[in-house]
């Protein structure tokens, strides 16, 4: 009886989340609007956002600066190579911020391996820190503990704020 009565309860527990996931706001910001969508289709060149009400807009992708997709953040970041800007924007997904560095997610198909390849890029302070191409996922958090505070800070920010 404990056992089912658990069991309907994590189910119960996972449903609500899951719902909890759809109500997350799609939304499109360009450089003079923010639109906030029911559901995002981008593609190549222009962007299709279906309202609530059922409208449609399509804006083109030149236009936006950042947008959101299903819980996912989206900025428009300039593209290194060689450590050097090349002048090129792309939309890259933030999939991590931690200690004031944010890792952006730059994804394009490598038609020498015929397969999708990733390239992270570290910013802090609107600095571009680092760039790893296809890390694993303990590189990543290894870099990111670089800018762990440490101890000496920590009591150096609890004595400002005091």
């Amino acid at each position: 009886m404990k056992t089912l009565i658990i069991s309907l309860g994590a189910m119960f527990l996972g449903v609500m989340i899951g719902s909890a996931q759809n109500l997350m706001t799609n939304h499109v910001v360009t450089h003079s609007d923010t639109i906030f969508c029911g559901k995002i289709d981008v593609r190549t060149f222009k962007t299709k956002c279906t309202l609530e009400d059922g409208k449609t807009i399509t804006v083109s992708n030149k236009d936006i600066v950042r947008y959101s997709k299903d819980g996912r953040l989206f900025v428009k970041m300039p593209v290194y190579r060689n450590n050097r800007k090349t002048g090129r924007f792309s939309m890259m997904e933030l999939v991590k911020c931690k200690n004031g560095v944010m890792v952006f997610k730059d994804e394009y198909y490598n038609g020498a391996k015929e397969s999708l390849d990733a390239h992270f890029y570290y910013y802090k302070d609107g600095q571009c820190l680092n760039i790893q191409s296809n890390p694993d996922v303990d590189n990543i958090m290894a870099y990111l503990e670089k800018f762990s505070p440490d101890e000496e800070s920590k009591n150096d920010d609890k004595m400002a704020r005091q």
